[in-house]
């Protein structure tokens, strides 16, 4: 009897296990696929629905190109030819997101099968797992980039973003930001001085460094004589190592005139590091600084941003302040430098922000001061 064409067929082994096969289109390229192993001939037949309802449509007419890709090998294939090429902090990033709440819950779903309810169960299960809205958001920015990948570079057809269509569940909140005014500042440098990270803390606040920019500063990248710094790298992640990697965006890389606090902490720094530097040699330790980075362990190696972060939540309970994030410490320098009157295009090139915009949509409701004064400067003008 002739079998019907992607029936697909079953064989049975001498070990007698049973073997589901189907005639099916990848990539264009017809090919007999293996749909695995059962016990049983009624397990291999169930085996062989599935296969079928993934390659062959309702009339039994095989799928063209992509569209029996499935939503888990699409985005091994966007993290592999687009997003690897980019920043290795990104590509982490982004695979440990997509890896944990998104291939779980639709990894093995047809591409053009994919709806906005699959969509909403993605956004359901983050939430269940603790995400917040402003996380599910870019969770779903991210989704989002590798559909449109398959849409307009692969032109796989019947694939569609569904993500851009699919209705936010969960209302975004305003991002809450802490900040140190010059005297809290104050309490907490004071309370750091014994911190094996202090003198960072003390970079950090005074220049307004991203941690990973602060952890990825070489002796090269500065020059105490001038008082001046330059941010060419960020630390980052790269196969379970800490390497040096590029800045966040073109924009971060900048150099910068640095405060006499911040000379007096690398200063300090650098007089640390020589003492620790020479005590591994007596103890018979390598020192394993070879990138001369600023601040490291005590042994040279790059300092952990966790240890450092945890440490930071040390010296918040010495100085007797409210506990916060290592980044608000950025945040602080800021919303100092804008209350003193300096311009935000000042302030944004000093931070790396890609516009001075951005700088007045997260500074510009804490420096009251500029409000009032932009407010009686209309009032001397109308008044003439």
């Amino acid at each position: 009897m002739k079998r019907d064409y992607g029936s697909g067929s079953i064989a049975r082994h001498k070990n007698g296990t049973f073997q589901a096969k189907l005639r099916v289109v990848i990539d264009g390229r017809a090919t007999r696929l293996s749909l695995g192993y059962a016990r049983t001939r009624r397990e291999a037949v169930q085996l062989l629905n599935e296969g079928r309802r993934r390659y062959y449509d309702a009339a039994g007419r095989k799928l063209p190109r992509g569209a029996a890709d499935t939503v888990e090998s699409l985005i091994e294939r966007w993290l592999d030819k687009v997003v690897r090429a980019g920043r290795p902090s990104t590509y982490e990033l982004y695979r440990k997101v997509l890896r944990q709440h998104v291939i779980p819950i639709v990894g093995q779903k047809r591409l053009d099968s994919l709806t906005r309810a699959d969509v909403e169960a993605v956004q359901r299960q983050a939430h269940e797992r603790g995400l917040k809205p402003n996380t599910i958001k870019t969770l779903l920015g991210i989704f989002s980039a590798s559909l449109t990948y398959a849409v307009d570079k692969e032109e796989l057809p019947g694939v569609r973003n569904v993500v851009r269509g699919a209705d936010r569940l969960y209302r975004l909140r305003p991002r809450s930001y802490q900040f140190l005014s010059p005297q809290d500042a104050t309490r907490l440098l004071a309370a750091v001085a014994d911190s094996p990270y202090g003198n960072a803390y003390a970079v950090i606040l005074a220049e307004g460094l991203r941690l990973n920019e602060a952890l990825a500063l070489r002796w090269q990248d500065v020059d105490l004589e001038l008082a001046t710094l330059r941010v060419e790298h960020s630390m980052a992640w790269v196969d379970g190592l800490r390497v040096l990697g590029e800045t966040k965006t073109e924009k971060s890389r900048r150099a910068m005139d640095i405060s006499a606090t911040s000379v007096a902490a690398l200063k300090a720094q650098r007089k640390t590091q020589m003492a620790e530097q020479a005590r591994a040699g007596s103890e018979g330790f390598p020192w394993l600084n070879h990138d001369g980075l600023v601040f490291t362990s005590a042994w040279g190696a790059p300092a952990s941003d966790s240890a450092v972060r945890k440490d930071f939540t040390r010296c918040l309970r010495a100085a007797g302040l409210p506990r916060m994030r290592l980044h608000d410490l950025r945040h602080s320098c800021a919303t100092i430098l804008l209350a003193s009157g300096l311009p935000v295009n000042v302030v944004s090139e000093k931070l790396g922000h890609s516009s001075a915009s951005m700088t007045w949509n997260v500074y510009g409701h804490v420096i009251p001061a500029t409000r009032r004064a932009a407010a009686d400067a209309m009032d001397r003008a109308l008044s003439i």
